[in-house]
């Protein structure tokens, strides 16, 4: 017997509601995720039937998909590739996920990174950039190995690669941070400050490096060209979203060089 059929309209309505949710994750075994997990753990006897609407989810043309680690973006286009195939087996036309947010400093990626032992060869480099001490080194270390764990440089991946700029609109690089790690960075002076976000937003570039060009290159809605920071309500675009300390957003600006929109950053 069915859990979900069995139950009142009004929870039964939520669950299938939730289900249809346009807003997914990646798994660690590459599954989608497309259910709130306080569904999931108000009552276990439906963990079945979601289960169920999870594997007869198909995609719509306006999901979005958000990222949280690097052994999650690695996965990307084979996600992306059985979702298509799924909808083309239900007839539904599915090209790609209109929207892509990575969120940098997520906890996820963060123990990744510090879990990847080959990583900790690069902490000692740290010193001797401009601005560095060994005071302050713990949250250039975190910087780094972070970033390296991103980066397709240190070890290839496709992740990005592919990606069409008329399918995704919006390629979304989230730099809020926990807490504790904010107050580290906010506490940096000015010129350690250019210096922490140089590293940072190199490789945020590097990971989409596959993909910048073609975006840049991209004409919006609109039919024409326009340059990356003005592009206000226009895609496609590849952006900069979340909360990072206050008075941050020139180092920001000057370190993404115009080739990425940081009109949606907020300042704590």
């Amino acid at each position: 017997m069915s859990f979900l059929l069995a139950a009142p309209p009004e929870l039964r309505q939520k669950i299938l509601d939730h289900a249809s949710n346009n807003k997914v994750q990646i798994r660690r075994n590459g599954s989608i995720y497309i259910i709130h997990s306080d569904l999931k753990t108000a009552n276990t006897v439906f963990k079945e039937d979601i289960e169920t609407v999870e594997r007869l989810w198909i995609p719509r043309a306006d999901t979005t998909v958000r990222i949280t680690s690097p052994s999650q973006l690695c996965q990307l286009p084979a996600v992306t590739q059985r979702l298509k195939d799924k909808a083309a087996a239900a007839k539904e036309p599915w090209y790609g996920f209109q929207e892509i947010e990575i969120v940098w400093f997520h906890n996820n990626a963060l123990q990744e990174a510090n879990n990847d032992r080959e990583l900790g060869n690069h902490l000692a480099r740290t010193i001797g950039a401009p601005g560095i001490t060994h005071r302050n080194r713990e949250i250039f270390m975190k910087a780094v190995n972070v970033g390296l764990s991103w980066s397709p440089l240190w070890e290839p991946y496709d992740g990005l690669e592919g990606l069409d700029p008329n399918v995704t609109r919006a390629l979304k690089y989230n730099l809020t941070m926990p807490t504790p790690m904010a107050m580290a960075v906010s506490r940096l002076n000015r010129d350690q400050e250019r210096t922490w976000w140089d590293l940072v937003i190199r490789n945020v570039r590097e990971t989409g490096s596959g993909v910048e060009d073609n975006y840049e290159s991209a004409q919006t809605e609109q039919g024409m060209a326009v340059p990356m920071e003005d592009r206000k309500d226009i895609y496609p675009r590849i952006e900069l979203v979340g909360t990072v300390p206050g008075g941050h957003g020139k180092s920001i600006r000057s370190s993404s060089d115009g080739m990425m929109y940081t009109g949606g950053l907020q300042f704590a």
